[in-house]
């Protein structure tokens, strides 16, 4: 959480027009917000190396008929936090007791972001059955528009301004206020009913930009802009984005990593690709 100095706030005059705009200052630089939203995958499928694993294990105990079980830690690089114990999808099934119990699991999930079909009971026959057909209602919304497009894929939420160049949803900090304040004002003045979860306080990228020499940044006295961007997931079952009260921007995208690598600026791609999940 940042805070604001003793100066943090302070008028500033734009351009000629004889009106002032609180907006919050660290060094000659403005202090602005951004919002990295995505959307996971809402479609699971096995990558191919662990189904050929798994394939070659199944085959071995049949043809060996051995019952040692092979660890895949012993098998498979990991990080560190994932040799935890981690029960799978069929053992969280078979633990919950009755319906009831998996539909309160599934709300909650979905409260957090992540989609789960627990229909299945049998591992097995989720591992070998492919990608899981996708039963959602298809939205109303057309093209890059679409929340439940690429389902097997991450999507993450661009907005286009009024010069064509797109970007992610971004305002100023005001004196005094809280970033996830400035957040929530993101998404209540620009993205129209659409609340996507944030996910912790910290940001997961800053930027730094010099503002340019003969613009209005200059004449009002400001040396350029600091950027901070905060990730955020997009919840199942909510309203999608509307731009329509917005005066910023004219079209918004939901758009997979390689349509934000062609979209975004050279300098914003090599900012964010880093700090935005891979596809599986």
């Amino acid at each position: 959480m940042l805070r604001a100095g003793r100066h943090a706030g302070r008028a500033v005059r734009v351009g000629t027009r004889h009106c002032s705009v609180s907006i919050s200052v660290h060094r000659g630089h403005k202090l602005q917000a951004a919002l990295v939203v995505g959307r996971p995958p809402s479609v699971v499928v096995t990558p191919d190396h662990l189904k050929s694993w798994r394939d070659f294990e199944r085959d071995w105990k049949t043809r060996t008929q051995n019952g040692v079980e092979v660890e895949d830690n012993l098998v498979f690089m990991k990080m560190q936090h994932e040799f935890l114990e981690q029960m799978t999808q069929a053992q969280v099934t078979a633990s919950l007791a009755s319906s009831e119990e998996k539909a309160e699991l599934q709300e909650l999930l979905s409260g957090e972001g992540l989609d789960l079909d627990f229909s299945l009971e049998d591992d097995e026959v989720q591992q070998d059955s492919g990608p899981v057909a996708d039963t959602k209602v298809v939205s109303k919304d057309k093209g890059l528009r679409a929340m439940d497009r690429e389902a097997t894929k991450h999507l993450f939420l661009v907005v286009q301004d009024k010069r064509g160049r797109w970007q992610f949803p971004i305002a100023d900090r005001l004196p005094d206020e809280g970033m996830r304040s400035t957040l929530e004002s993101i998404c209540d003045s620009q993205l129209g009913a659409f609340e996507p979860y944030l996910v912790g306080m910290s940001p997961v990228a800053f930027e730094k930009r010099a503002a340019n020499p003969d613009g209005a940044m200059r004449k009002s006295g400001l040396e350029g802009r600091k950027v901070f961007y905060y990730r955020a997931h997009a919840v199942p079952g909510r309203p999608n984005v509307d731009i329509s009260g917005s005066t910023q921007w004219k079209d918004f995208a939901w758009m997979t990593r390689e349509e934000l690598k062609k979209s975004l600026s050279l300098r914003k791609w090599a900012m964010i690709r880093d700090v935005i999940p891979l596809d599986p």
